[in-house]
């Protein structure tokens, strides 16, 4: 029975996915002074809308690991079915380095990354008529990116979900602690476990952090 059960639910996330419509969008990137590829998966429903409709956008970063990517956009589209969270433009955007692109050298001027999105990209998504609803998401490096990329526009991201950040960790904390402006209740930090094998040394570098400014983690979610 379990085997049936866990049948129907690779099915059903697997009609739910193939539904949807999924543009590639190749351009020449000034930032990177290079070509660029991002994918748009757009909702269900997005070729019946009316031209009025405003979509908020999900930014999720490390496109080119599918392990981390296909379990978020099937949380996505769980979400979105059961009408917890509204529809929505999800972009991926893959690396070709993401520890080169993902570095922040300097936590108060913004990267070629930080530029491809909030400036180029941002411009590309208007024929998708995006809402001013903003989220962007990432892992590890690419959490760390978009902590610091919501702390250069707190009034450009709505949210930002951060997996496990660690580059960087300490030097943000504390500037978001030093600027009232900032909601930080827009943020939301997950982390693993400390066990070996797990999540150790991000985990331990967080608790370090943690204990540090603790107002801080009062502030936001985890």
């Amino acid at each position: 029975m379990k085997a049936k059960f866990k049948i129907l639910v690779v099915l059903f996330f697997s009609a739910t996915v193939s539904a949807q419509e999924i543009d590639t969008l190749n351009f020449y990137s000034d930032s990177f002074n290079e070509m660029r590829q991002v994918f748009i998966h757009k909702p269900i429903f997005y070729k019946y809308k009316s031209d009025s409709v405003q979509l908020p956008v999900i930014y999720l970063l490390d496109g080119q690991h599918e392990w981390f990517v296909n379990p978020l956009l099937s949380d996505i589209n769980y979400l979105q079915y059961t009408h917890e969270i509204p529809n929505a433009i999800v972009v991926v955007i893959p690396f070709k380095d993401r520890n080169k692109e993902c570095s922040i050298p300097n936590l108060k001027s913004n990267t070629a990354l930080d530029r491809f999105i909030t400036e180029e990209l941002d411009t590309k998504l208007e024929q998708y008529n995006p809402s001013g609803f903003k989220m962007i998401i990432g892992h590890s490096f690419s959490s760390s990116f978009s902590l610091y990329s919501y702390l250069n526009h707190p009034n450009y991201y709505s949210a930002v979900i951060a997996h496990s950040p660690m580059d960087n960790f300490e030097k943000m904390v504390d500037l978001f602690e030093q600027n009232s402006n900032i909601n930080k209740s827009n943020i939301s930090i997950s982390i693993g476990g400390i066990a070996a094998g797990k999540d150790y040394y991000h985990r331990k570098n967080y608790d370090q952090v943690k204990n540090k400014f603790p107002s801080f983690f009062k502030l936001i979610t985890t």
